[in-house]
């Protein structure tokens, strides 16, 4: 494992409690999952400045860190938070080649290799001697500590072993065995102990390296009290190359032995170290130069820190075990082929090769045993045997080469063999039993034969095109018979009929992968598998074929109690569920196995639930239920979130895990959360559902990765898990997440919105009611004012009326005066009358309307008048919107001032009406030789007419060149 390394040299390796494996170099320290390294480099933020030299996961889920300059402290690896620790050291004691050390009871020691050591106070927060449970004999400077299951500390020093005895604090070494210990008394012609370590079977290993005399590696047999040297063993089992021992360490059961040019498993039979290669070719071959490190996680899985890089080896599995062939009381191994196995019903299992050995007896735990069935030499007369079965009365038939077919008779306990006729002599590959207890043959040339041993009848029942690989009889009492290339062919055992002809020519979802098959598993009364290119499950009701797996050659099935189906094939052992589409659990190389070479229809399963697949140099044996068992023992049960990332931008997991959910965005938002099962063996696929949007469990991508792109704002539950053969997810993983809306998509904003939208309608609807009511307000002036002009008009009339009746007999001319007056002032009353009307009626509210208004009096003061008028107005001033009120004001302004210039005999009149910049302009331009000047003065000076333009805020300016006057009335509107 390089590829991701911060560097080559890898010092040292630790595991959490989350199961993140911790990748010490020099200068920084990697997280890894399985998939990617986390990097924290020192001094860059969480780690101080300096060289890394030791680090240590304690109990507490804490990782102690020793850096050059005597820095030391500790991570939380969850939360990244650094701690640094209090270093109390002696005068004139220096740190050097420092190391941790944790008890088992979780005391944590930090070893000066070459002066003392010293234990950490949790209430002090720091390391001291003075919290150390013992004291080593003066002069004898600590060199390495540990500890055995009793809880008895054993320090290496210079001067020699030192035990302390912690339940009765009591400190033994040479000259001083207060508890007259044997480790201790065998050992103590040595100095300068290096290490020492105590195996599972109490012999004692001990390394000195005193100056005089060199390396000194002993093992110590405290039952029979002797010593064995070994350096010289490890020296010439090195071919001479230089070595030093760094550490001992017992893996499952195994002794390990690691340091320069060295790294060893110590085989127990044989009193002797086997050497891994340094370089050796190959895939799983390891390259070092010194192993500084071996560690041991909760899977087993040893972790190999070396010079050249990480490495990770995989004990074999002591549920799955490989067997070569033996005879009872011969080591000789015999490394055959094995072609079928049967349990017979007195117990034996027996193992059939083809190769010149014949039949190998066991019992079920697969000890060689004498078979009480079969002679000793029997195996020098069927050397090669393909196949087994046994009948209801207990005879055992097996199928031989050339055409011979053996049988055990079980009433006369003898064996006999002959060759049947219609085998042709002809390998008989195949034997199957029906439930008539008939005896059914497939043969090497591809027929398939039918005995009945009570009439001793022989049948051809077909002859198939190529040799028969596998034969079965289902629980419905047919014979499935798997052919080299001509299909599969499915017989009614009873009439020899057959039923149908599986090949890989007929219709899709009616044919097989390939034109042969190599064996067959019942499932249950609706499936049965066909081994043909991959797994083909056939519906026995509906005669449909569905394909799985065509990437794997398999060899032989075999179900468990659970219905996991279990086959062999050219990758491994796998597992299949009939629920998923990759298998559940798979075994190969690195799980300490080689030998895959598995042979056709070699499978048998024995009565205490174990399944032997065999290949061609013996067999592998292993029981399911323990094998799962103790997969499910060291895998991690709990999914973890190994990263997320918000629009490619990482995110920190500890800070995440805190809060009740993840709050993100507002806008275009894309989630990727990586998860890891801290499983390095055999990672699980991990399953995750997005609640309100998934209705199903989903997989995750290869790297275990969930993409969230663009979701709509909201909140989601992001849930992942581990799922069993069952199709159940177990322990489950929540995160919350909450993707913050655009301002435009919030409720508040639509309150917002709604309420603008209810505010607007509010003021719509107010300046309605205003408008409305200004309207009926400027209605009630006009009329109010119409009424005022009315009653003044009228009264004059009346008054008129009045004098003209008086002077009509005393003065006639005087009273048609007044009665002309009369006619003058109605006539002007029945025109305010008209204008006011007008102004007030709707269909004239516009000064559109204004303007051909003032067209049409222009046009009746013409007519009238004899005069030259005139008239203009620009097309802006038809746009404006004034009230009723100003229209009206602008309508009286306009007849007034055209009146008053007809009145003074004006002949030509040139009227233009503009609008700029919010004023609207009446000019009036008109030729006065003929006008009364002195009138027109008073009359754009007069009170009533600036009272009017008061009114429209406006002003008036009048300007005469020679005859031509100019007047100019400017109203802001």
């Amino acid at each position: 494992m390089q590829h991701g390394l911060a560097g080559e040299y890898v010092r040292q390796v630790q595991q959490d409690k989350n199961g993140y494996m911790w990748v010490m170099t020099r200068s920084c320290l990697q997280r890894y999952d399985g998939i990617r390294f986390l990097d924290l480099y020192t001094g860059r933020g969480v780690l101080p400045q300096g060289f890394i030299r030791e680090i240590l996961i304690d109990k507490q889920n804490r990782l102690w860190v020793s850096f050059e300059n005597d820095i030391l402290g500790y991570l939380d690896p969850v939360t990244f938070k650094w701690h640094p620790v209090k270093l109390i050291l002696g005068k004139g004691l220096a740190v050097r080649d420092p190391h941790f050390f944790e008890s088992n009871d979780g005391e944590i020691i930090f070893a000066c290799t070459g002066k003392t050591f010293l234990t950490f106070s949790e209430e002090k927060h720091e390391f001291s001697e003075d919290y150390n449970l013992f004291k080593l004999p003066a002069g004898w400077n600590f060199i390495s500590l540990w500890q055995d299951k009793n809880q008895n500390y054993w320090a290496s020093t210079y001067g020699g072993l030192v035990k302390y005895n912690s339940s009765k604090n009591t400190l033994s070494y040479k000259g001083h065995n207060t508890d007259a210990d044997r480790y201790i008394a065998m050992t103590e012609d040595l100095t300068m102990i290096q290490n020492f370590f105590i195996d599972q079977n109490e012999t004692g290993w001990i390394t000195s390296w005193p100056a005089t005399t060199g390396l000194s590696f002993k093992s110590i047999d405290i039952k029979n009290g002797k010593t064995r040297k070994r350096e010289l063993e490890i020296y010439d089992g090195l071919k001479g190359e230089y070595y030093t021992i760094i550490k001992l360490l017992q893996i499952k059961g195994a002794l390990w032995m690691y340091g320069d040019n060295l790294l060893a498993l110590y085989d127990s039979t044989n009193s002797r170290f086997l050497y891994v290669p340094k370089s050796a070719p190959g895939k799983f071959s390891i390259s070092y130069d010194v192993v500084n490190h071996v560690y041991e996680d909760r899977e087993h899985n040893m972790w190999i820190s070396t010079n050249q890089g990480l490495y990770r080896y995989t004990a074999a599995n002591k549920q799955l075990r490989s067997f070569n062939n033996y005879k009872p009381g011969n080591k000789e191994t015999f490394t055959v082929e094995v072609t079928d196995i049967l349990e017979t019903t007195s117990g034996e299992v027996w193992i059939s090769t083809w190769g010149g050995n014949g039949i190998y007896t066991y019992d079920t735990a697969f000890n060689p045993v004498y078979s009480k069935l079969l002679k000793d030499d029997f195996g020098k007369k069927a050397a090669m045997i393909w196949s087994m079965v046994q009948m209801n009365n207990e005879d055992i038939w097996w199928g031989a080469q050339d055409g011979w077919l053996w049988k055990y008779d079980a009433a006369k306990k003898h064996v006999y063999s002959f060759q049947p006729a219609l085998a042709a002599q002809h390998t008989i590959r195949q034997l199957a039993k029906d439930a008539q207890d008939n005896l059914w043959m497939g043969v090497q040339g591809g027929r398939i034969i039918k005995f009945n041993p009570a009439t001793n009848e022989w049948l051809l029942v077909h002859k198939a095109g190529s040799s028969v690989n596998r034969m079965i009889v289902s629980q419905k009492n047919e014979v499935w018979v798997a052919t080299d290339y001509d299909g599969v062919f499915r017989i009614d055992a009873a009439t020899g009929a057959i039923m149908r002809h599986y090949t890989d020519s007929l219709p899709e979802g009616k044919k097989l992968l390939s034109p042969g098959a190599g064996d067959f598993l019942e499932y249950n009364d609706s499936i049965m598998l066909i081994v043909s290119a991959g797994l083909n499950t056939l519906n026995l009701h509906t005669d449909s074929i569905r394909h799985n797996y065509p990437q794997y050659e398999i060899f032989n099935l075999a179900k468990d109690a659970e219905g996991l189906v279990w086959a062999s094939t050219n990758l491994g052992l796998m597992a299949f569920s009939l629920r998923h589409e990759k298998p559940v659990l798979k075994y190969d190389q690195r799980d300490g196995y080689s030998n895959f070479s598995f042979s056709i229809a070699a499978s048998g399963s024995i009565s205490n639930g174990t399944i032997v697949f065999g290949n061609n140099h013996g067999f592998l044996a292993f029981n399911p239920e323990m094998l799962k068992r103790d997969v499910e023992k060291n895998i991690a049960g709990k999914v973890l979130i190994a990263e997320v990332y918000v629009n490619e931008s990482s995110l920190r997991v500890d800070s995440i895990l805190k809060l009740k959910r993840l709050k993100i965005g507002p806008g275009d938002v894309s989630v990727k959360v990586r998860y890891t099962t801290n499983a390095f063996k055999e990672p699980l696929p991990v399953y995750y559902m997005l609640e309100g949007i998934d209705k199903t469990w989903k997989e995750t991508s290869g790297n275990s990765e969930v993409m969230m792109n663009y979701l709509p704002p909201g909140k989601y539950l992001l849930k992942a898990g581990i799922m069993d053969e069952n199709n159940q997810v177990g322990s489950v993983t929540e995160l919350f997440v909450e993707i913050a809306p655009r301002f435009y998509q919030t409720e508040w904003f639509y309150i917002l919105i709604l309420l603008v939208a209810l505010g607007i309608l509010f003021l719509l609807d107010y300046y309605r009611m205003k408008r409305k009511e200004d309207v009926q307000q400027l209605r009630r002036n006009i009329a109010r004012q119409l009424h005022e002009d009315v009653s003044s008009t009228l009264e004059k009339v009346n008054i008129l009326s009045d004098i003209a009746i008086i002077k009509h007999e005393t003065d006639p001319v005087k009273s048609r005066e007044f009665i002309a007056e009369i006619k003058m002032r109605s006539a002007a009353m029945v025109s305010a009358m008209q204008d006011m009307l007008w102004a007030i009626a709707p269909e004239n509210d516009s000064m559109k309307e204004l303007v051909k208004r003032f067209h049409k009096y222009v046009q009746v003061t013409n007519n009238r008048h004899n005069v030259q008028i005139d008239f203009a107005a620009d097309e802006k001033v038809s746009k404006l919107k004034l009230n009723m009120q100003v229209r009206y004001e602008l309508l009286l302004l306009f007849k007034r001032s055209l009146k008053f210039l007809m009145s003074v005999a004006v002949k030509e009149v040139r009227i233009y009406i503009g609008f700029e910049k919010n004023i609207l302009y009446y000019i009036f331009q008109f030729v006065n030789e003929a006008g009364d000047t002195k009138q027109l003065n008073n009359f754009f000076s007069s009170k009533d007419l600036n009272d009017r333009l008061k009114k429209l805020n406006g002003e008036t300016t009048t300007t005469v060149k020679a005859h031509i006057t100019e007047t100019i009335f400017r109203i802001n509107v």
